[in-house]
């Protein structure tokens, strides 16, 4: 699946903490994908300017927090990486 290849990258190779995403509450589609990948809606900061303002639709705003597991292996691999270096 490409987002969910987008969000591995994104937490490997750019060591992102927290990947977010926005879309028009009308895509159902996108919803069910976001949250069978474990993102979670959180509330859209009002603004009085901003790309979100004036919209005919309301937006979605959704998380995805890199996951412990994640943290660890990522810290296995730079231990791994600095002792095979030194």
């Amino acid at each position: 699946m490409a987002v969910g290849l987008l969000v591995q990258k994104g937490f490997e190779l750019f060591h992102l903490e927290m990947i977010y995403v926005h879309f028009g509450d009308f895509n159902v589609a996108a919803r069910h994908l976001y949250e069978r990948m474990g993102f979670r809606q959180v509330p859209l900061r009002e603004s009085t300017d901003g790309p979100w303002v004036n919209r005919t639709c309301k937006i979605v705003r959704m998380e995805l927090e890199r996951s412990l597991d994640m943290k660890v292996a990522m810290m296995q691999t730079i231990l791994f990486t600095m002792a095979w270096f030194f």
